[in-house]
């Protein structure tokens, strides 16, 4: 059985169009700077919402704290690679390619865990990351 960004698509509503997306080149911005370069964990992100005054960063803290607990959820307690610099401009989110992004993340979470599986490494903890909801 294949499995798609048309899937992702259907499952969770984003679009099948816009500009790729690198979580790795980007993870610079406006909201990894109210952290003041200290490590960013959910539990932060919810206590940062909880402190904000400025309307547009706690807009954008949320839009953070949705794909991360919804859309590019790990397993690991740090956000080290997400592309914090396409929140710093709340209107253009609609331009990126978050289907292609969450079927991406899936896919390379299903490929490690398969190849753990086959090599008979640490099989009793296996954990996937990404949206498993569109599976």
């Amino acid at each position: 059985m294949s499995f798609n960004i048309f899937d992702v698509c259907v499952v969770l509503g984003f679009p099948v169009r816009g500009q790729k997306i690198c979580f790795d080149s980007c993870t610079a911005g406006l909201v990894n700077n109210l952290f003041s370069n200290k490590e960013i964990t959910i539990e932060k992100i919810v206590l940062k919402l909880q402190e904000e005054d400025n309307v547009v960063n706690y807009c954008r803290l949320y839009i953070l704290l949705v794909f991360l607990v919804f859309y590019f959820p790990r397993t690991s307690r740090t956000v080290t690679t997400f592309p914090f610099s396409l929140l710093d401009n709340l209107r253009s989110l609609h331009l990126w390619n978050w289907c292609e992004a969450v079927h991406s993340l899936l896919v390379k979470s299903l490929d490690r865990v398969s190849t753990q599986f086959c090599q008979q490494k640490k099989t009793s903890g296996l954990h996937l990351a990404g949206c498993v909801v569109v599976l």
